[in-house]
């Protein structure tokens, strides 16, 4: 038997193993047949294939890359790359691969609708919607795809009446498309429809009680609306019909961490890292149940381990869109000031200014020693909302310690004009007084003898 044979023969196993589920012995074989042959871009395909199933997401990206260079004529590798950059929130490199694919074949559906999903996750909405409408003029047929999304980067920027449209059109053209459903309950809930929203959800569940995606988006909707005990009823029933449905358990871990169930909490989060154990959004979960506990020293090591590893841990999940700025919230929650503010940066400069991520910045920066980019921080979110209680009192308590007691007065008389009410604010001009009266009379404090 030649090498080449001996390769075949590899890969032909490794098929049959993929196809029972056997991963480990799939990966196994197609590593065999490409130390024979490296440059079969099928193995390598393939390969990325079984590791994105095993959820080794960045490892199926590079083959799907090395597919795709080896096989410059092939469109799935492309498009297999674009989707894996996707998921890996490499938004420049997703549009690189699909805008590829779409040159390759102008009649690609997957192209276009991966290439506006890139679009919004560069936040370049008006590309997005530029590609959409291409995507309608190129394309034979209206796309289910396109149409959602469009949605998804609708929804982004809380414009609910158009994403509302997109999602009911995308239904129209392809009613089986997964999320779609769940997409447009939330839509209603968010315009006040909530009921709509469950009627229409529990439709489905009549005609099918297995639809796994309507019993998610059900619970999601419930969660919405408070009625835990309901949503928590759908998701075990989810559970039973797929145990190992990651959303499922991360959102059965954050509803028994917010109702203060912590055991519960800590079990749930505990199965999806066994499930995927670089999942950030459930480590940083794991570490708020074990803090409210009282199990700090765990947590902290926890939450220092999410930190170091932050550009693998912190992607986004279909339930925390933003796991950087939870990240930070935790930082600052076990005193470690310098990465919070490190941290709130990045979220910055990846998802833009807020005015509680300037808040936080501040507060990092004032408690780190950074009093400098403190006051830029809290001067920034008074510009934006003018009467920020906690960006006032940082302003004056940080001229109070500089002894700019002028300027720390000016702040307190602002501060208490839009709070008249507020004791931080009254202790504080207490203390700026003793402090002017006994400057005045030439007393040092005790804090300077």
């Amino acid at each position: 038997m030649n090498e080449w044979q001996r390769a075949e023969q590899h890969a032909d196993r490794a098929l049959e193993f993929f196809d029972r589920g056997r991963l480990v012995e799939a990966e196994h074989e197609l590593r065999q047949a490409l130390s024979i042959h490296p440059d079969n871009a099928d193995w390598h395909y393939n390969l990325g294939l079984t590791l994105e199933a095993s959820g080794r997401d960045g490892e199926a990206l590079e083959r799907f890359e090395r597919a795709a260079e080896l096989a410059p004529s092939q469109l799935h590798p492309m498009l297999a790359a674009g989707s894996m950059s996707l998921r890996e929130e490499e938004w420049e490199k997703a549009r690189s691969w699909f805008e590829m694919a779409r040159r390759h074949d102008a009649n690609s559906e997957d192209s276009y609708a991966g290439l506006i999903e890139a679009w919004n996750g560069l936040a370049d909405h008006d590309e997005a919607e530029a590609t959409f409408y291409m995507a309608e003029w190129s394309l034979e047929e209206p796309s289910a795809l396109c149409h959602a999304a469009m949605a998804h980067g609708l929804m982004s920027q809380l414009d609910w009446k158009r994403a509302e449209s997109c999602l009911r059109t995308a239904l129209s053209i392809d009613p089986q498309l997964p999320e779609l459903r769940g997409r447009l309950a939330l839509v209603l809930a968010r315009t006040g429809r909530g009921d709509q929203a469950m009627t229409m959800l529990n439709r489905v569940l009549r005609d099918n009680a297995e639809d796994l995606e309507a019993l998610f988006a059900s619970a999601t909707l419930l969660d919405e609306l408070s009625r835990w005990p309901e949503a928590i009823e759908r998701l075990e029933r989810l559970l039973r019909l797929d145990p190992l449905h990651l959303d499922a358990h991360e959102l059965l871990a954050s509803i028994a961490l917010r109702t203060r169930h912590f055991d519960r909490a800590i079990f749930e989060y505990q199965l999806v890292l066994r499930l995927h154990p670089v999942h950030g959004p459930s480590m940083l979960g794991l570490a708020e149940a074990l803090l409210s506990i009282g199990r700090r020293d765990d947590a902290c090591l926890m939450i220092e381990h999410v930190y170091k590893r932050r550009d693998t841990t912190c992607r986004r999940s279909r339930l925390d869109p933003s796991p950087l700025d939870r990240l930070a919230t935790l930082l600052l929650a076990i005193g470690r000031d310098a990465e919070a503010m490190t941290t709130v940066r990045e979220c910055i400069e990846r998802s833009g200014v807020s005015v509680e991520r300037l808040r936080g910045l501040a507060l990092a920066a004032f408690r780190s020693g950074h009093p400098r980019e403190g006051w830029k921080a809290s001067r920034r979110v008074l510009r934006m909302e003018p009467g920020c209680i906690r960006s006032i009192h940082n302003l004056a308590l940080a001229s109070f310690k500089q002894e700019r007691f002028q300027l720390a007065a000016g702040w307190l008389s602002k501060g208490l004009e839009h709070h008249p009410h507020d004791e931080d604010l009254r202790r504080l001009r207490v203390r700026l007084w003793i402090k002017i009266c006994l400057a005045r009379l030439g007393i040092r404090s005790r804090s300077e003898t």
